[in-house]
């Protein structure tokens, strides 16, 4: 093991990697269940919920480590972050997979920003891919609100575009 994430052991436990200076540490670390993710403690970690081993990504949201859900995420910023997006602003980008979580140092968008649908528990919107943007409710204009939009990405660590002019998603 050469990532830092999480790999997935049994549904009860998991190889925690985390990155200290240059060296990568790896621990077991039991699985909890829960009932949400609406806890910040909780961001950034996999959980039992309703008997399915999920990943929290936000206070709200979590994405089912299942392979209808394979892709890649954002995970927004959290103290004790073990993808190292401890900074007010900043997200992590993973790789998810049914049996590991992982910080994706080498993901290019192809474009100058990264979007990333909240709606969608905040997958990555690929461009030329089938996965649509977020619409206004009678289905015609994107919805802003919903995406957000990250900008000078470096070794799977992005910031918050917070510029009042945002760039506006590219069509998938």
């Amino acid at each position: 093991m050469n990532d830092i994430g999480y790999f997935i052991n049994s549904d009860v436990n998991a190889y925690r990697c985390t990155r200290v200076g240059v060296d990568l540490t790896c621990s077991i670390e039991t699985i909890h269940e829960a009932t949400n993710c609406q806890n910040n403690d909780r961001i950034g970690k996999i959980y039992k919920i309703e008997d399915q081993l999920t990943l929290c990504v936000a206070n709200d949201k979590a994405v089912t480590l299942t392979n209808g859900n394979v892709g890649n995420y954002v995970v927004i910023h959290h103290t004790g972050s073990i993808f190292g997006n401890t900074a007010s602003e900043t997200y992590a980008i993973i790789k998810l997979k049914e049996k590991s979580i992982i910080l994706d140092t080498n993901y290019k968008s192809g474009i100058k920003y990264t979007y990333a649908n909240i709606e969608s528990n905040y997958k990555i919107l690929e461009k030329g891919a089938s996965t649509t943007c977020p619409k206004l409710a009678g289905g015609t204009s994107i919805s802003k609100s919903n995406i957000v939009e990250l900008k000078n990405c470096s070794n799977g660590i992005c910031q918050r575009n917070t510029e009042e002019e945002q760039d506006p998603p590219p069509s998938p």
